[in-house]
């Protein structure tokens, strides 16, 4: 009778390990459908974006200086959107590139790269204008044109959520990291907010929490973030209240931190 019951336990094993397996084998050839399709898409947008990207720096260099001002700047801001574009098109590239393995790191000035992205966020119409306070002296490890594009996805968020504010601010700063080396970064502002009880859903891709007539997007921009900050090996999570401002926490190359809530918040929020 023990023998019978061994057999029928080793033969349940079996079955499970196989039934994982296939699930597994399946998942894997999901995965690979949907970063072969990243790639394909990224690789056919490349070619119109450079052109729209040549004839407006084509139209410029045709334009005497000081003519026609309206149409230079509207061709400027063309070109600054159109290189933007093809730098999340070669982020999003490296990022499928280095999914299956490590991403090409180096040594980053947060603080100097949050500068230039600011520089180039597109204007929108908005009650006030914000204040930004950037601390000084933060650097990460990793991909350059991937952490552009995060920081580019979670300030242009923080923009977009604090327009209907009378007194908008948003801060990044730097926080210890757990393991005493590494920083971890905070994005927090005083904006719309959201139910916290859908911080983990928000960064699914189209999740959108507000009413598109309320703030457009397409619903994109934190679920890159996510992949950006995974793909380094590290932690993405959100804070907020609904009416009361959003904060966005993260560190590359490091494991999640046991849950610290109200200091965190409150370090975010200084």
């Amino acid at each position: 009778m023990s023998s019978l019951c061994t057999c029928d336990a080793s033969g349940h094993d079996a079955r499970l390990e196989q039934a994982v397996a296939r699930r597994t084998a399946a998942l894997q050839r999901t995965n690979e459908d949907l970063e072969a399709f990243a790639r394909q898409l990224a690789h056919e947008l490349r070619t119109p974006i450079g052109q729209l990207a040549g004839i407006a720096q084509l139209l410029l260099d045709r334009l005497d200086n000081g003519s026609l001002p309206d149409a230079r700047r509207w061709l400027e801001l063309q070109l600054q959107t159109a290189q933007q574009m093809g730098d999340t098109v070669q982020a999003l590239l490296e990022l499928a590139r280095g999914s299956g393995g490590q991403l090409a790191r180096t040594e980053i000035d947060l603080s100097a790269l949050c500068r230039s992205v600011l520089r180039q966020l597109p204007p929108q119409p908005r009650r006030a204008p914000v204040h930004w306070s950037i601390a000084p002296g933060m650097r990460l490890h990793g991909a350059p044109s991937l952490v552009a594009l995060l920081m580019r996805n979670l300030l242009s968020n923080a923009a977009k959520y604090t327009a209907e504010v009378d007194a908008p601010c948003v801060s990044i700063s730097a926080l210890a990291g757990v393991d005493g080396a590494a920083q971890r970064i905070c994005v927090a502002d005083n904006g719309a907010g959201f139910d916290e009880a859908a911080a983990g859903a928000m960064f699914e891709p189209f999740v959108r929490l507000h009413a598109p007539q309320r703030f457009a997007g397409t619903g994109l921009g934190l679920s890159i973030a996510r992949r950006i900050v995974e793909g380094h090996r590290g932690w993405i999570r959100a804070r907020g209240r609904i009416g009361q401002g959003a904060s966005f926490e993260f560190q590359l190359g490091a494991e999640v931190p046991a849950a610290d809530g109200a200091a965190v918040q409150a370090a975010c929020s200084a």
